[in-house]
């Protein structure tokens, strides 16, 4: 599927959809000198090979690739075209999220045409935006109380812009989830076990989106596998991990994580 029309207007489909939510998470476009310049900037290797694939859709196949030697784990990815960057500007009126030096946020926002999306569209769209910004995250504490382990989960969003926020949160509402804003963190948390389980069925990650070392313990493992694990950590019975220590039970998940099909990779 092609996301141009004749004459060079770019087709409002699915494709222009995740292609977007991807830019306004962790991609840019920027001008200098009358010249366009389009960049997906991040670790995944994945992330990447979707952003290239959808710019190729637009009739573009140059993309020049940098690594910093300062942050080899990250990678850039840019195309140099003033014709597709003008396209897309077109539809977003910017796709810069970073708040001005005075406080306000510039015009960047999702179009209205990714809301006018069928449902498994706009899931995409949504999967896109939570492969790039978003995680699963999974901790454990010990309830002194009741002396038992709890494996703590949530689905999170990290988005600093409030218009985008706003729109994420109604998009997620829109399916039936209870999405809470956590303003003070600049985040969307699903926290409902239905609301994690539902997301898991129903959205997920990009398959090949990996958690980064921002969760240490995680670290290498697909997103989609911590996920399923969550899901999977509501019917674990007290009895099986009682007597670990934090260690042990860390190991534990590891081995289920392990042991799903996803082994960690740097």
């Amino acid at each position: 599927m092609q996301m141009t029309r004749l004459g060079g207007a770019p087709e409002l489909n699915v494709d222009m959809g995740i292609l977007v939510g991807i830019l306004l998470t962790d991609g840019s476009i920027s001008k200098k000198h009358n010249s366009y310049s389009i960049e997906l900037s991040g670790k995944s290797k994945r992330l990447h090979e979707i952003f290239k694939e959808k710019m190729k859709r637009l009739g573009t196949s140059k993309f020049l690739e940098i690594c910093d030697s300062r942050y080899p784990d990250i990678r850039r990815t840019i195309v140099n075209d003033g014709k597709v960057a003008k396209s897309l500007l077109g539809i977003v009126p910017t796709f810069r999220t970073k708040q001005f030096e005075n406080g306000n946020f510039p015009p960047a926002k999702l179009p209205e045409f990714i809301f006018d999306l069928n449902s498994k569209e706009r899931s995409a769209v949504l999967q896109a935006m939570f492969s790039c910004d978003g995680c699963i995250s999974l901790w454990i504490v010990r309830n002194k109380r009741w002396d038992v382990w709890e494996i703590k989960k949530w689905v999170k969003f990290a988005c600093k812009h409030p218009r985008i926020r706003k729109q994420v949160y109604e998009l997620l509402a829109g399916f039936g989830y209870n999405p809470v804003i956590r303003e003070e963190n600049d985040e969307i948390l699903l926290t409902k076990k239905k609301d994690i389980v539902k997301f898991a069925r129903e959205i997920r990650f990009l398959d090949g989106v990996k958690v980064t070392k921002d969760s240490r313990n995680w670290e290498g493992f697909e997103k989609n596998s911590v996920l399923d694990f969550a899901v999977e950590s509501y019917s674990i019975k007290q009895d099986a991990i009682r007597n670990f220590n934090r260690k042990e039970l860390i190991s534990f998940i590891k081995s289920a994580l392990n042991s799903s099909g996803h082994p960690t990779a740097s």
